[in-house]
């Protein structure tokens, strides 16, 4: 039976400025309340391996003298994070451990709960999560190729797969980027890869959906990068988690960004008509940006890009780029409709 996360006598409206927790040393053990079972478990700290805003990661073990957990980390809230983003870091854990047990690519929470404290003032929030590589951001920073195009192409069709399923349960992530997407395996040689396997985390920014239209947010949601169009009136949506899958696949495919310039300012400078015609022109130049820039003969270029390499499959890549790529949201492709598109017909 799932939990439902309205235990709020856990979690008050007081702040956690007065709060006296000690941070989990190396070797020592924290109690702790899950609120998926409602029972107490205890780990051990091993060692602090990241420290973010308002996290920080550890290895753990389940017992004093057992050897760390390599396939598992827990994060714990900070002390003196604020009581309203602890919760709302647990209300996307929760979502997170839901729609994880629903798809391979969305990163899978084991458990999350509450710290059990003696000062009743102070609140902070655990999380264990299985532990992935580095993140696609590093990836694409760092100089590789891949073995062919049918690597980055499965990737898109997995990555949308997941963005459909968190859609189907009327969610939108609104945080889509490079940063919060993990590698689970990379398989390579060298500088050459031959598979993308990953998981999609961080869910803190998701808001309930429950159709296609966009609604007024008030904080700004997304990296700029990575942002809509409709962003300039600050409406968000699932629409907006189809932009946002656009620029990453695109600079996936291609290793570099759609836009020249931050989405953001081209969205305000320029009308709708300038930015549509862009979007063609860049799209024309697709074959030739398509190819890394290793390739240089015939045959070198033909066996990266396959089956692809003809102008009917060029042009099917080209309009589904096109369809992801719509200004106006509403006539946006919603991920359903997009995973019928033919290109995912020339995918093996």
């Amino acid at each position: 039976m799932e939990t439902q996360i309205i235990n709020t006598q856990f979690i008050t409206n007081r702040s956690n400025l007065n709060c006296d927790i000690e941070i989990p040393k190396e070797k020592k053990y924290i109690n702790l309340l899950s609120y998926i079972d409602m029972k107490p478990r205890k780990v051990y700290i091993v060692k602090n391996i990241n420290s973010g805003s308002y996290n920080i990661i550890y290895t753990i073990s389940t017992s004093e003298n057992k050897k760390v957990d390599k396939k598992i980390i827990l994060r714990l809230s900070k002390v003196r994070e604020s009581v309203a983003s602890i919760k709302m870091e647990l209300r996307g854990i929760k979502i997170q451990y839901k729609l994880s047990k629903k798809n391979p690519n969305i990163g899978l929470v084991i458990d999350y709960g509450r710290l059990i404290s003696r000062n009743d003032n102070c609140h902070q929030e655990y999380s264990i999560l299985e532990k992935y590589g580095v993140s696609l951001k590093f990836l694409l920073e760092s100089t590789n190729y891949y073995e062919n195009i049918m690597v980055p192409l499965t990737f898109i069709k997995n990555f949308l797969k997941a963005i459909n399923t968190i859609h189907k349960n009327n969610y939108a992530h609104l945080d889509l980027k490079p940063s919060n997407i993990l590698l689970k395996k990379l398989s390579k040689n060298r500088h050459t890869i031959k598979e993308l396997d990953f998981a999609l985390i961080d869910f803190g920014a998701v808001r309930s959906f429950t159709n296609d239209k966009s609604k007024f947010i008030k904080r700004q949601m997304a990296s700029a990068a990575f942002s809509p169009p409709e962003l300039i009136d600050r409406k968000y949506g699932k629409k907006s988690d189809i932009w946002a899958f656009g620029v990453i696949s695109y600079l996936t495919l291609l290793n570099k960004f759609f836009f020249k310039a931050n989405g953001l300012k081209l969205f305000i400078n320029d009308d709708a008509n300038i930015i549509e015609n862009n979007i063609i022109s860049e799209l024309g130049k697709f074959r030739k940006n398509l190819i890394p820039a290793k390739f240089k003969t015939d045959k070198e270029i033909n066996n990266y890009l396959g089956t692809m390499n003809n102008d009917y499959n060029m042009d099917v890549l080209r309009d589904f780029f096109l369809n992801v790529f719509t200004i106006n949201s509403e006539k946006r492709p919603d991920a359903a409709k997009l995973l019928r598109h033919k290109l995912f017909t020339l995918i093996k």
